[in-house]
């Protein structure tokens, strides 16, 4: 962890000759070895907030991965990878979800609400009306921020206006929803809080397990996401 990339393949521009992928084992890995052209077409373009090809790609290539675990090793960096680089990013999905090489594209929708969860149930209501098979049920539900980039490529100043606007917005909620924001222990971007949350906080946390964890897996730390 650290502010700055792990070492390995680069971020900020792509090497002009693909790397020899013969013994790498990503989806990512896979679809460039067999179009080695489309590195070429792909690795000089860039998103409108600086998003390149080389980030995108970095896990896949720093990370070989194992002939019978397939990762992706492919991130986006912002909203626009998925249409400056869509021919990657749309063979790995399909090759993620078992689709054959000829399938066509599904229709993006028009968006959703929490409403759609109420097709999760049967006409009575219940996932289990008989109350024999299902245990539990969790639902989550991710939204990333308009305007920032993700986590793979965000900068630090980017990160405290993120983290600015979602105190706020959670700091307005009021009732059963209202709370008590704890930065991480060691930080130092908010004011109420200047070294964080302390460690009796954080072992409270960690017990009811709310403590978000630092990520340690080569790959995971690869996308940028441990900057």
């Amino acid at each position: 962890l650290g502010a700055e990339d792990v070492e390995g393949f680069p971020t900020d521009e792509c090497p002009e000759a693909l790397p020899d992928l013969t013994r790498y084992f990503s989806l990512v890995a896979a679809v460039l070895r067999e179009d080695p052209e489309m590195y070429d077409r792909l690795r000089e373009k860039s998103t409108f907030t600086g998003v390149s090809l080389a980030r995108c790609i970095k896990p896949g290539m720093d990370s070989k991965g194992h002939p019978m675990i397939k990762t992706v090793g492919l991130v986006a960096g912002d909203a626009e990878c998925y249409e400056v680089f869509d021919e990657l990013f749309w063979k790995v999905a399909r090759s993620l979800n078992g689709m054959p090489g000829d399938a066509p594209r599904p229709e993006a929708k028009a968006g959703s609400s929490l409403d759609d969860c109420e097709r999760l149930s049967g006409p009575s209501g219940e996932l289990d009306p008989s109350g024999q098979r299902l245990v539990s049920v969790t639902c989550q539900a991710r939204r990333n921020l308009q305007a920032f980039r993700w986590p793979s490529s965000i900068s630090k100043q980017e990160r405290r206006k993120a983290e600015e606007v979602i105190v706020a917005a959670l700091g307005a909620l009021e009732g059963d929803l209202s709370g008590e924001y704890f930065p991480l222990a060691g930080s130092a971007s908010r004011a109420e809080k200047p070294r964080g949350m302390s460690a009796e906080d954080a072992k409270a946390l960690d017990e009811a397990s709310m403590l978000m964890r630092p990520p340690e897996a080569a790959l995971v730390l690869a996308s940028g996401a441990g900057r």
